[in-house]
């Protein structure tokens, strides 16, 4: 999964609607800050040929209409040409209309900027790839207690909170990895870098 950052304002593809625009002065998709926790802003490769598709998190093609870019539920993504620039990770968006670029909305200023599918190569938007990586947190409960959420899956560097609970004859000992002692806090909160499990330990009051 990638976010694609737009180069020159630092803000990030993003789904706005599902709907189809054609001739009008927005298109479906536009540019905002980052968000970790909107899957609009995440989007997988498909492959077409020599070209790619976009689908999103949420479940949506990137697509286009007339000069608008547009979010499309059904498989029938746009095939897009990624042009590398001279740097690593740096793109121009191309489709069969024309370069992917930014603008505000033509009709309504105030709702920032969209995405359009006509620009010229001079005009194109640079796309950084931001890749997004994640992993698995597993907590699990020694006897005594209990423990959640048993399974969660996290963004790299997002944060992760474990709690555990003790029967009422049982008092909370820690977490730990293995036989390591990781952390008596509870509940436990934590910056996520790797696949790991964790074990709720009880001991008597």
């Amino acid at each position: 999964y990638f976010r694609l950052q737009e180069k020159s304002t630092g803000t990030y593809m993003n789904i706005y609607d599902n709907s189809t625009h054609g001739k009008e002065t927005r298109g479906g998709v536009n540019v905002t800050t980052k968000n970790e926790s909107n899957d609009g802003q995440i989007f997988q490769f498909i492959e077409s040929g020599t070209n790619y598709k976009l689908l999103s998190k949420t479940g949506y093609y990137i697509t286009w209409a007339e000069w608008n870019v547009n979010a499309d539920s059904k498989e029938n993504g746009a095939d897009l040409t990624f042009e590398p620039t001279a740097t690593e990770l740096e793109y121009l968006i191309n489709c069969a209309k024309g370069y992917f670029k930014i603008d505000d909305d033509k009709g309504t200023p105030s709702l920032g900027k969209f995405v359009y599918s006509d620009g010229a190569q001079s005009a194109a938007a640079t796309w950084v790839l931001e890749e997004v990586v994640y992993y698995t947190v597993t907590a699990t409960a020694g006897e005594g207690g209990s423990v959640s959420p048993l399974t969660s899956t996290i963004e790299k560097g997002n944060n992760v909170t474990l709690t555990a609970t003790a029967d009422s004859d049982h008092r909370f000992v820690g977490w730990y990895n293995g036989e390591t002692k990781v952390s008596e806090a509870n509940p436990y909160e934590f910056a996520v870098t790797s696949n790991i499990n964790y074990e709720a330990r009880f001991g008597e009051p």
